[in-house]
């Protein structure tokens, strides 16, 4: 349940949500609603309101908007719902509201609010490199290894990717997880001084050959 996290009455924002959650009023339903199976084999009705998805997830205390944003770089596959957002107003949203946007590849919705933070003071960073600040460095181990960065922007900067190698002991990369900041949905380029990024990469182990890492 993605919106446990919500507390009742904050206002929850929908980022590129699917069309087929949505309606706009009669005659404008979604031609082929998709249908959910829910708990216990039971099938919830079409979803074809974005607040009914928060009824879906049993949350229906929270109220909702739907934005649309894209850019130059980015585009949304598909059709969605909602009037068409800036990166500035999305921003704007994310301190006002609880952020989700719609995740295509692993359908899901991704929590943006706790990986982006516009606004924040100034921290002791423990690296600086090319204007972006490194706060914070974990790790875990177990049959993949999970890091997570936590980044602070002090100006703007382009686009550009965090690479995450793993090494064997000849020194070779033996596994790697790169990509744009916080699972592709918050590009360097949309980064302003002070904002504040947590960004967490998996790297699968059990593929790799026995021998040293490092």
């Amino acid at each position: 349940m993605q919106l446990d996290s919500v507390p009742s009455g904050q206002e929850v924002t929908f980022v590129n949500l699917p069309y087929f959650f949505s309606s706009r009023g009669k005659g404008t339903e979604c031609r082929k609603p998709v249908r959910v199976r829910a708990h216990r084999g039971r099938r919830h009705p079409a979803l074809c309101r974005r607040a009914r998805f928060c009824v879906l997830q049993r949350r229906p205390d929270v109220p909702t908007s739907a934005v649309t944003v894209r850019d130059a770089e980015r585009q949304p596959g598909w059709q969605t719902f909602g009037e068409a957002a800036s990166v500035e107003e999305l921003r704007k949203r994310l301190a006002t509201s609880r952020v989700f946007v719609f995740d295509l590849i692993r359908w899901r919705l991704f929590d943006l609010s706790t990986a982006w933070q516009p606004d924040v003071p100034m921290k002791q960073p423990q690296i600086t490199l090319n204007g972006v600040q490194i706060l914070d460095t974990q790790y875990q181990v177990s049959d993949a290894v999970v890091v997570t960065l936590t980044f602070q922007s002090t100006v703007t900067v382009p686009d550009r990717k965090v690479f995450v190698h793993i090494y064997n002991s000849s020194g070779k990369v033996a596994a790697q997880d790169d990509g744009v900041p916080a699972q592709g949905f918050v590009p360097t380029s949309w980064w302003r001084p002070g904002d504040v990024i947590t960004d967490t990469h998996i790297v699968p182990l059990a593929d790799l050959p026995p021998g040293h890492i490092a």
